[in-house]
């Protein structure tokens, strides 16, 4: 699949990681600097919770984070 527009990669990955993590899990993605509320709202669409922006070292923000309260497919045991 070919990825078109800036952030295209970042709404693949943002929405279809709920059906990956279990239930208390995170996801972290590393964005553009002029991206939070864009990342943030995607994150917000994919029905994640515990949403949290973060600053890289440079100063701008860079970091997002999205949690996961309950899995949305069976934990396989290992």
């Amino acid at each position: 699949m070919p990825f078109e527009r800036p952030g295209d990669v970042l709404r693949t990955i943002i929405s279809g990681a709920q059906a990956r993590l279990v239930a208390g899990g995170t996801l972290l993605v590393k964005h553009g600097y002029d991206r939070r509320d864009t990342i943030l709202s995607l994150f917000e669409s994919a029905h994640f919770t515990r949403l949290l922006a973060a600053l890289d070292f440079g100063g701008p923000w860079r970091i997002a984070r999205g949690g996961v309260e309950v899995a949305t497919h069976p934990v396989q045991p290992q």
